[in-house]
């Protein structure tokens, strides 16, 4: 549920319980549901030869519209899988067979109405596999979600510093009216996807630069890594059917009076300062991104904002927050992705 139509229909909508919100996000269905296994039938699973495990999930009405080459691409209709064989197995070959098929479906949209492919990120993301933690490829972020695979992202949370819990208030940013998902929309302070390459902390010390100004060395020396939520949709970000599987690495800092967060790359038009019970409205009137919402509630639980004497489904959010995933070994990876970011502090 996203795109300008949608932001006017979270508005439409509202006002939002904390459970409403994560409902918005936690949407694929786990194992033990009796509707998994039709829901499947929609999908095919992405595999990389000679990997035998899957990695990620990609709707049907994808694998129709896409320039799929028989020399590259194996789709086996009775299996639901498509595998992708490059010429010499190597990471060099996969990444250069999957971004030549994701240049050509971006060069002719609008003709195929993939959304997802409308814009050329140039950024490059890492396939991980995750049996190995071994990342196989990587490929440019316009096929991220298309492609169902694993999207690890940073968000930071930064507050006042030295304020008591009563007087606390938090830097929330509003993003561009460019962006292709959630414009307009309010945000976390920074965040964004995990580059190749990157740890957690050297992506949120890059992305509170890029987007905010915050200072590089102060970021990468007080930022803390609080732990990660674990998200599965039924969407991509701009709303076609598909998979999302998130991991949000998650930090928050607290800024001194003088560091003041301005805009940076274009990436948000303006960030404000705002009290926790104005952030609350702010999340229950539909104003915040759906997945930055579980960033602000996984803070609010930490901080002691949201408890059992005011929060009745608190122990249901907690849990949906931090979901385990359906492709076998990712949840595995990212535990060990989660101790190396520990480690870095």
């Amino acid at each position: 549920m996203s795109g300008p139509k949608n932001r006017q229909r979270m508005a439409e909508n509202a006002p939002y319980s904390n459970l409403e919100l994560v409902n918005l996000v936690d949407t694929w269905p786990s194992p033990s549901s009796p509707s998994y296994v039709t829901h499947l039938e929609r999908y095919y699973t992405l595999q990389i030869s000679p990997f035998p495990e899957p990695v990620g999930y990609l709707a049907s009405h994808f694998v129709s519209r896409l320039p799929l080459t028989e020399k590259y691409w194996t789709i086996n209709p009775t299996a639901r899988t498509i595998t992708i064989t490059s010429p010499k197995e190597t990471f060099e070959s996969r990444s250069d067979v999957l971004n030549t098929t994701l240049r050509a479906g971006h060069e002719a949209y609008p003709t195929n109405n993939i959304r997802s492919l409308k814009n050329w990120s140039n950024e490059l993301f890492p396939l991980l596999y995750p049996l190995t933690r071994e990342v196989i490829l990587e490929l440019d972020g316009c096929g991220v979600d298309m492609l169902g695979i694993i999207n690890e992202s940073v968000f930071l949370v930064a507050s006042t510093l030295g304020s008591s819990p009563e007087t606390r208030k938090v830097w929330v940013a509003r993003r561009a009216m460019w962006k292709a998902a959630w414009p307009g929309m309010l945000d976390c302070t920074a965040g964004g996807g995990l580059a190749s390459n990157e740890t957690p902390l050297d992506g949120i010390v890059r992305e509170a630069w890029e987007e905010v100004r915050l200072d590089r060395a102060y970021i990468r020396e007080h930022a803390k890594y609080v732990g990660e939520n674990r998200l599965q949709l039924c969407e991509t970000e701009v709303g076609e059917e598909g998979c999302q599987m998130q991991a949000q690495h998650l930090f928050e800092v607290e800024l001194p009076e003088n560091m003041i967060p301005e805009i940076g790359d274009g990436e948000v038009m303006g960030v404000c300062l705002l009290g926790v019970d104005d952030l609350k409205q702010k999340m229950r009137e539909g104003e915040v991104k759906p997945a930055s919402c579980m960033v602000w509630l996984d803070w609010m639980i930490r901080h002691g904002y949201l408890t059992e004497d005011n929060e009745r489904d608190l122990e249901e959010i907690k849990r949906r927050l931090k979901r385990e995933f359906t492709m076998v070994g990712y949840d595995e990876a990212l535990a060990s992705r989660e101790k190396e970011a520990l480690t870095e502090q």
